[in-house]
């Protein structure tokens, strides 16, 4: 079972985040958006436990750390200085695990 629509999300992502990295690539930011959807994909298929009882801040706890543990940003800053990159890539994924987390709550209840 799909948590996530995958299209979708990636489409949201191309539209809100457009002008916030207007001279970066939209490539780059869409190949991390879908790392990042593959990697809460993989987080919630394997999620155990009851994610009713959590807060939703509690579970993009889980979801964000998740994806830190599983995903090496440095290793993708391509033409920008890391520290720029890493910032950027920040603001993205922090963003896609609101989005994930509102998404997941919705498809258990």
């Amino acid at each position: 079972m799909k948590f996530f629509d995958k299209e979708e999300i990636l489409k949201q992502t191309e539209y809100r985040f457009e002008q916030k990295f207007e001279g970066f690539e939209k490539d780059k930011t869409q190949g991390l958006a879908a790392e990042v959807i593959d990697l809460a994909e993989q987080w919630a298929q394997n999620y155990t436990g009851y994610p009713e009882e959590k807060t939703k801040r509690e579970l993009r706890r889980e979801l964000k750390n998740h994806i830190k543990d599983n995903i090496n940003l440095k290793d993708k800053s391509y033409f920008l200085p890391t520290f720029i990159w890493v910032f950027l890539a920040q603001q993205l994924i922090n963003w896609l695990v609101k989005i994930l987390i509102e998404k997941y709550l919705m498809r258990l209840r």
